[in-house]
Order: C-alpha cells, then structure tokens, then sequence
C-alpha cells in the first residue's frame, strides 16, 4: 500500500441502475446502497460518469455531492469518459485503492492496466451484471444488494 489515506470512486451510474434513464431518487437510492457496502470517505473523490444530458440534471438535482462529473454524450459515452481517467489520471500514484462501479466488461483492459501498473483495484456491480472478464482484472469484486434498488425502481 501507498500510505495514502485517499481512495477514489469511479460510478457508471447508467451501468448501476441498469437504465439509460437516469433519475435523481434514483441515483440517491444507488448511492446510498453503495455507501452502505463500500466505505466512502470526506476525503475520496467520487467521479460519476453520464452520456445523456438527463443524466447530468438528475445527478445535479441529486444528492451526490462534491463529485467530479463526466459527460460524454452517445452510446458508451460514460464508459469512455471513466475509462480515458482509468488510463490515463495515474491514479496508482494518487490513491490507495480505486474502486471502479460497473460490470460492464468493457472495463477489463482498463481495470487490468491499472492493477498492473499497481493500483488496488475493486470492482463493485450489481451480481446480475458483473462481466467475468471484469471479475478477473480486479483484485477484489463487491456485489451490490439490489433490494433497496429495486424497491425504488417498481
């Protein structure tokens, strides 16, 4: 380990609602599973990543805080937006654990660079949708609990 206190939260918010309709009650729900199971401190950086402009207001109108925000519009454009700051933010050198949320397989080149280049890397996903591939590049996988998710969702 670094020695650094900081870790940082990486969200493919789309991903985990498993929606491209992004709400804010919603998001709050997700977030609030999340913090549940994954320790999130004042300190850490959260950067939340969207493809839709409906998915910018709700995060706006949500009650996510003093997170970095990535707007990619288009298909994948969030996953793009969060693996550019995978590849190319070093953040092995800047956190101690990074904490990636998604199942989307298309983060396991990304995920498995970083890990090699010798950042801990976590992966936290809804069990219905985590990618093996992903499962694999990363050190450690959390499922989220989807009840409190799916209570919002219906």
């Amino acid at each position: 380990m670094l020695g650094y206190d900081r870790s940082v939260h990486l969200l493919d918010i789309e991903n985990l609602l498993s929606t491209g309709e992004i709400e804010s009650n919603a998001i709050n729900t997700v977030f609030a599973v999340y913090k549940e199971q994954v320790t999130v401190t004042k300190d850490d950086l959260v950067i939340v990543g969207v493809s839709s402009v409906e998915g910018l207001l709700a995060v706006a109108t949500s009650h996510l805080r003093n997170c970095r925000l990535l707007y990619q519009p288009g298909k994948n454009g969030a996953d793009l937006a969060l693996q550019e700051v995978l590849d190319h933010e070093q953040l092995e050198r800047r956190f101690e654990v990074v904490h990636v949320a998604t199942g989307d397989g298309g983060f396991s080149p990304s995920v498995a660079a970083l890990a090699g280049r010798g950042a801990y890397v976590v992966v936290i996903s809804l069990p219905a949708s985590l990618s093996s591939r992903l499962r694999l590049a990363a050190h450690q996988t959390i499922e989220l609990h989807t009840e409190a998710i799916e209570r919002d969702a219906a």
